[in-house]
């Protein structure tokens, strides 16, 4: 009699597992990238409006018209990027399921636009001995090595983003 309540007792404790869950832990960490890029992009979208940068266009404009669209795609990938990160936001909050896939996509879209622009530079001005132009590629690369794995293989995100 003792023995089966004992093992009834084990039994609904094999049955309560606690689940990790929540936008704690890593998860901290992505919130603080996102809201950074929140900042940053804006600032540096204003940045494009200041006096040296129209000045610098201009010069662009005259000398190398054939490389505006260089400057108009990194202002619209910038656009773009703050929509999708508020997006995130949105379906980080409300726990979307798509939440992980979304931000697995941001990484590596933002891991390619790194890549490309330093290849780009190089095709355009020939800066090949520059190693600062890898600078953003090679954090991005960081970020995906790390974050890619956590969001496919965390306990936290599989239990937290389930709506």
């Amino acid at each position: 009699m003792e023995t089966e309540t004992i093992e009834k007792k084990i039994e609904g404790l094999k049955k309560f597992e606690y689940k990790i869950q929540g936008l704690g832990g890593w998860l901290v960490v992505v919130q603080i990238i996102i809201y950074l890029n929140l900042v940053l992009i804006p600032i540096g979208l204003l940045a494009l409006m200041t006096d040296t940068m129209q000045e610098q266009f201009e010069y662009i404009k005259l000398a190398f018209p054939e490389y505006m669209w260089f400057i108009w795609f990194g202002t619209g990938v910038s656009i773009i990027m703050l929509v999708v990160l508020i997006w995130a936001l949105i379906c980080m909050y409300r726990k979307k399921k798509i939440f992980p896939k979304l931000m697995i996509a941001i990484f590596i879209a933002i891991f390619a636009v790194d890549l490309l622009e330093p290849i780009a530079i190089i095709a355009l001005i020939d800066a090949t001995g520059d190693l600062e132009i890898w600078k953003d590629t090679i954090r991005s690369g960081f970020y995906c090595a790390i974050f890619i794995p956590y969001f496919l293989k965390s306990k936290r995100v599989k239990n937290t983003f389930v709506i």
